[in-house]
């Protein structure tokens, strides 16, 4: 019998097996682009939180930050709410801000305050980010140099904040 192609049954396979491959290569990928993804939102609110205080300190007036508005949202604006400073930095879709915790009291609360100071100085802050895979990162962002140290559960945060108001506060 001559043969001119593939039967129906080898196709199936050739393909099955393609798509095999092409799955595990899509869930090899999928943990890279998260963790980048990751990477991309926590560097973008430590870049706010920057351009804040160098925006207090060019203007030599002080900034309010105002923290998780709308659960996703940082915004600046002047310290008794009139007016709004600049843009303001929305986290990607499904990303949320859950719990922020300011000053040597640690005051927790979904939304918070922070005073920054003329010289760019406030107290340390921690904000709590729930990601598409409600996988919790805290940040917490110290007041008198505006360092960045990670942390993943709410103890910890507490933990660090309080060695950081204690050491590097402006007070």
């Amino acid at each position: 019998m001559n043969r001119r192609g593939f039967t129906l049954i080898e196709l199936t396979i050739v393909l099955l097996i393609l798509g095999i491959a092409a799955g595990a290569v899509g869930l090899r990928m999928q943990s890279p682009l998260r963790r980048a993804k990751t990477k991309d939102v926590l560097s973008a609110i430590v870049d706010f939180d920057r351009t804040t205080r160098s925006y207090a300190r060019m203007q030599d007036e002080p900034v309010l930050l105002l923290i998780g508005s709308r659960g996703n949202r940082l915004e600046r604006s002047t310290p008794d709410k009139t007016k709004k400073l600049g843009q303001r930095l929305e986290l990607p879709k499904k990303w949320k801000i859950i719990r922020t915790l300011v000053g040597p009291h640690a005051k927790s609360g979904m939304t918070g305050e922070v005073r920054i100071s003329r010289a760019g100085y406030s107290d340390s802050y921690a904000i709590c980010l729930k990601d598409t895979n409600n996988k919790r990162t805290w940040m917490i962002i110290t007041g008198l140099t505006g360092a960045t140290v990670f942390c993943d559960n709410e103890i910890q945060a507490k933990n660090i904040l309080a060695a950081k108001i204690e050491g590097l506060d402006a007070g």
